[in-house]
């Protein structure tokens, strides 16, 4: 079986694609799978990191031209391709045609629609679609919106073809091993504050890793640790270090390997709505959250609804929550989120081997 991976990273678009991406392709490595990712080298495009997983990879060139085109025919983020859709259609079929026909051809990226999909079907058997948006309509077997927790399960009705299979929802989340092995072992946390984790992701465009830790150093007694985790593609990291230096109780953790141990190790979390989000509320972990970027809207809401999250606007509304958390006991995190890596590679292994069998209830959401 052998699948290949469509999606970008970039110190615009961020990590998280790739490293929801690298989950699932990890996973069908360990099975014997062969697997390539095809990414357009952006700055930032986490391709050593890929080949340092053991995956194969073929860079597109980067462009810096503006990408046109009627705008009522693109995608809200149809400039984070670097060029056309049609041009990039012709240039990842140029790379997969080299390597013969494909099982799974596995699409992560806002700016590719059912245009470009429907152009990869002659190369793959099956095309499978990882999105949080909602924002566009999709021609593929599979879809994937691990963030969505809403009520709302059939949003993607409209947006796919009749025999596509969703899986929507917190309940099929992508989660590294670690995670998993993390909270088997996870000892009983604190009831009061000991231990605070600040993380907003790879490359946080917006500096919040920056405001949050100003609010931190302001609010938060010397004798509470503070691990701050930021990406060496974040553009704030000199302002981050000085931060980090000014007081002996923090610690900084830069291009972090070990997630899940901080995670497990903190009482209280400060972050945004992206994948790490999900790993935290998996692990049990109390976050205060705000979203930092567009997409992150919907879902920072979702989760703060059923009570997964506490969410905070601004740095004054940070200071007034942290305040309120440190002088009381923990609250507790909803356990809502699931792994759903293996059943989500044995789906794609099944599929692979029996072809395209009708959706069933028990494979979840379907689009029948």
């Amino acid at each position: 079986m052998r699948v290949a991976f469509r999606v970008d990273a970039s110190t615009t678009i961020g990590t998280g694609h790739v490293m929801r991406c690298l989950v699932l392709a990890d996973e069908l490595r360990r099975r014997g799978v062969a697997t390539l990712f095809v990414c357009r080298n952006h700055h930032g495009n986490l391709g050593e990191r890929i080949q340092e997983r053991g995956h194969g990879i073929e860079l597109l060139t980067a462009s810096t031209a503006p990408v046109n085109g009627p705008e009522q025919e693109m995608p809200p983020h149809a400039a984070w391709l670097g060029v056309s859709w049609e041009q990039d259609c012709a240039e990842t079929e140029h790379v997969l045609c080299a390597y013969g026909k494909w099982d799974w051809l596995v699409v992560d990226h806002y700016a590719l629609d059912a245009r470009w999909e429907s152009h990869m079907k002659t190369l793959t058997r099956c095309v499978f679609v990882i999105d949080d948006l909602a924002d566009r309509p999709h021609e593929c077997n599979l879809l994937l919106d691990q963030s969505y927790c809403g009520e709302y399960q059939d949003r993607y009705r409209e947006l796919v073809p009749a025999h596509c299979q969703c899986l929507v929802g917190v309940s099929h989340v992508l989660l590294r091993p670690e995670f998993v092995e993390a909270r088997r072992m996870m000892a009983r946390r604190h009831d009061a504050v000991q231990r605070i984790m600040v993380n907003f992701g790879g490359v946080d465009q917006p500096g919040a890793t920056e405001k949050a830790l100003r609010v931190v150093r302001h609010v938060v007694p010397d004798s509470v640790a503070v691990d701050v985790i930021a990406g060496s593609l974040n553009p704030r990291l000199k302002q981050i270090k000085a931060l980090c230096d000014s007081g002996d109780n923090i610690r900084l953790h830069i291009d972090c390997q070990q997630m899940a141990v901080l995670m497990c190790q903190a009482d209280l979390a400060i972050g945004c709505g992206g994948v790490t989000a999900l790993e935290r509320a998996y692990l049990g972990l109390v976050s205060l959250v705000t979203s930092n970027a567009v997409n992150q809207d919907q879902a920072v809401a979702d989760m703060a609804q059923r009570g997964m999250i506490i969410p905070y606007r601004d740095e004054v509304d940070l200071g007034r929550q942290l305040k309120t958390i440190l002088a009381s006991t923990l609250p507790t995190v909803v356990d809502a989120v699931n792994n759903g890596t293996n059943q989500i590679v044995d789906l794609m292994m099944n599929k692979s081997k029996c072809g395209m069998r009708p959706p069933q209830s028990s494979d979840g959401v379907v689009h029948a």
